[in-house]
This record gives structure tokens, sequence and C-alpha cells, in this order.
């Protein structure tokens, strides 16, 4: 069975609050909608990891 990988949640509330945490994050930081969307992401990046 594959894990899936750690990550954060932010409920943003602006365009650029997302920029600023975002930024913060480095250059592994990535924004991903939400849902099926957010699960299939984090699968197929476990992937490429693991």
């Amino acid at each position: 069975m594959m894990r899936l990988l750690w990550f954060r949640f932010h409920a943003l509330t602006s365009v650029a609050e997302a920029a600023r945490i975002l930024a913060g994050e480095g250059p592994r930081g990535m924004l991903i909608a939400g849902g099926t969307d957010m699960r299939a992401t984090r699968l197929r990046i476990a992937r490429q990891i693991l």
C-alpha cells in the first residue's frame, strides 16, 4: 500500500495570501485544488519520490 505524502492545508481568503504562503514554502511548494485533484496529485508525487 502506498502512503500519501504529508501536506499542510490552508483555507485561503485571497490570492495575496496564497502567494505569500507559496513563496514561504520554497521550491518544493505547490498549489493543489481540492478533493479528487488533491488526492490524485499526492499519489503521483509519492510515486515519483518513492
